[in-house]
């Protein structure tokens, strides 16, 4: 979490390319303290973008890690001359959806916890890209993105470190609830179990002290996930500054 949180100050102190009010045609407006700006990126940040295409890589993530995977997609555009498809992609804490803007029909819906990097490209500076893991294969995957400017592909990366940042908090207040209501159910098994055995049950908890029942997910490998690669979407936010 400071990690994340010195990456952003060093982007809020870096030249003003990076600092201002990333704005274009065609998508939202994020906050010049985007680390803070929640609700946009919760209610889901749409950027209009053109799909280069996917490559496989090696590596789930790391500086340069996508750089021969994002040079193979565009050279590969170029030799066939391919009308690149048009795309909304929407960032939310939730997904990365991607929808055609021609038919309207939905491309793909990534959950946020399957993205193990992105980044504005450093050689196509106007290209964002990221890393995920195929579903069907489990082969990790590179899928890069057109955008109209470099602002737009930077702001692309730091839309998706603050959907993960989101993410990764919901989680852990998720965790602690999960721990609460362990504990909260324990205490009344020791409580039944001594009144069974003829002993004084301890007193109920009292309001202030009751703890509300929550349905909340058992902890899965996905969530580990989230909470093992937070602190590798640093990475991108610092190689904005470069």
């Amino acid at each position: 979490m400071e990690a994340l949180r010195s990456a952003a100050r060093a982007v809020k102190n870096s030249p003003s390319v990076v600092r201002k009010k990333l704005t274009g045609k065609g998508h939202k407006k994020l906050e010049d303290d985007w680390l803070n700006s929640r609700d946009a990126v919760t209610a889901g940040v749409t950027f209009y973008v053109k799909y280069l295409g996917t490559a496989p890589v090696v590596h789930a993530s790391g500086s340069g890690c996508t750089d021969e995977a994002v040079h193979k997609i565009i050279h590969h555009a170029k030799v066939r001359g391919l009308k690149l498809q048009k795309m909304s992609l929407t960032v939310s804490a939730k997904s990365i959806r991607l929808v055609d803007m021609t038919t309207q029909a939905r491309v793909d819906e990534l959950p946020i916890y399957r993205v193990s990097y992105c980044t504005a490209d450093e050689r196509y500076d106007k290209v964002f890209c990221y890393i995920s893991k195929n579903p069907e294969n489990a082969k990790l995957e590179c899928h890069a993105f057109m955008c109209s400017k470099k602002s737009k592909a930077q702001a692309m990366c730091l839309s998706v470190a603050q959907a993960f940042n989101i993410a990764f908090e919901n989680w852990q207040e998720a965790k602690k609830r999960r721990a609460a209501q362990k504990a909260a159910l324990e205490a009344e098994q020791e409580r039944m179990k001594q009144g069974q055995n003829g002993e004084p049950p301890q007193h109920p908890p009292t309001e202030a002290e009751a703890v509300p029942t929550i349905a909340v997910g058992d902890e899965s490998d996905s969530a580990a996930d989230v909470a093992r690669r937070f602190s590798d979407f640093v990475c991108f936010c610092i190689g904005l500054l470069r």
